[in-house]
């Protein structure tokens, strides 16, 4: 039987595993939303149409009420079941073998079992210090047809100026650039006002962090009309489901509760910076997570799992060795992160 062979060269990106009796931990590995969702939401109810039927009406409902969250037209909006799908769609739409694609590091991993189905020709650009305040600011794209970077950086969470990304995104006009901000929300900072002013600028975008629908999938791209048509030929407007299309309504819809979640979110992350022990290492994060060196992150991490918190050792990744990214949300579960962390100073 035939398959494609660049397949046996992967690396599975492994989702961490929830055993059954920890069902009770503290979610701070993925990312999740900690805060509540709308009750609106939990109150859902699909009629039977909703389950039986596909989206006809609802996607293009959703996809005009992002245009207007955006401040762009629904003619720059399409929307995926998940960014994850956005982003794949995007390298099936625009790599083959002969394409010369540049990646962060550290960076969001996910994207790479996409980009290593269609081509071998995959570069770096190492951050020399993530764990500093300071973020990459000059790159040579002489030669790359495509870049994807994070921003702000997962498992980092520091940014690059919107500053900086245009110049590349002008200067390299025959480079397209995949800007991922999943966590545009906690940053407050898009170049979604931009994609119409340049042909090799894609924005990608996500219900799952601010807004708490990681179980329900839900994405979107944002991008000149060009692009739009391009990956709307072979995209699949029946994978978006008709539950996740209504808890994207009524989170565009109340927007009170989003920003009530993110002042609370600021607060908690201020109380994270200001009580953390200043040897531990950490750059400023400008997302709903944090990025922290131990002096061994084994230990630390057993020790979160003791006090039933899950979080996320990165320390395979480059220049992260003992490092650790941990979800941050409201007070009490910073507090108790701080305890555990603070007896682990370097």
């Amino acid at each position: 039987m035939k398959y494609n062979k660049k397949i046996d060269e992967l690396t599975k990106y492994q989702m961490p595993t929830k055993f059954s009796d920890q069902k009770n931990f503290l979610n701070c590995d993925l990312n999740e939303s900690l805060f509540p969702i709308p009750k609106s939401i939990l109150n859902l109810s699909l009629e039977a149409e909703g389950i039986s039927g596909y989206p006809r009406n609802r996607l293009p409902l959703i996809t005009q009420e992002i245009g207007k969250y955006n401040q762009v037209s629904e003619k720059n909006i399409l929307v995926y079941n998940g960014s994850d799908s956005a982003l794949q769609a995007i390298f099936e739409g625009f790599c083959d073998d002969e394409t010369r694609v540049l990646t962060f590091a550290p960076d969001y991993t996910q994207v790479e079992t996409f980009i290593r189905l269609k081509t071998h020709k995959i570069y770096k650009l190492i951050d020399p210090a993530p764990l500093s305040n300071e973020s990459i600011s000059e790159a040579n794209f002489d030669d790359i047809d495509l870049v994807y970077f994070s921003n702000p950086c997962n498992p980092t969470g520091k940014v690059i100026k919107q500053e900086i990304i245009l110049n590349w995104v002008d200067k390299n006009s025959k480079t397209l650039f995949i800007v991922d901000e999943a966590y545009f929300e906690f940053y407050g900072q898009s170049l979604a006002g931009q994609v119409s002013n340049y042909e090799n600028l894609i924005i990608t975008r996500t219900f799952s962090k601010a807004f708490g629908l990681a179980g329900l999938r839900l994405g979107y791209v944002i991008t000149n009309e060009n692009i739009i048509n391009i990956l709307d030929k072979f995209r699949n407007e029946k994978n978006v489901t008709n539950l996740a299309i209504q808890a994207g309504l009524i989170s565009l819809k109340e927007l009170t509760h989003l920003e009530k979640n993110l002042i609370e979110l600021d607060l908690s992350r201020k109380i994270f910076y200001d009580h953390l022990d200043p040897r531990i290492l950490t750059p400023k994060s400008y997302a709903n997570f944090v990025l922290i060196k131990c002096r061994d992150s084994e230990i630390v991490m057993k020790e979160l799992q003791k006090q039933e918190i899950m979080a996320r050792d990165r320390s395979m990744l480059t220049n992260l060795e003992n490092c650790i990214r941990i979800t941050l949300g409201p007070k009490s579960v910073v507090e108790k992160v701080l305890s555990i962390l603070n007896q682990h100073a370097i």
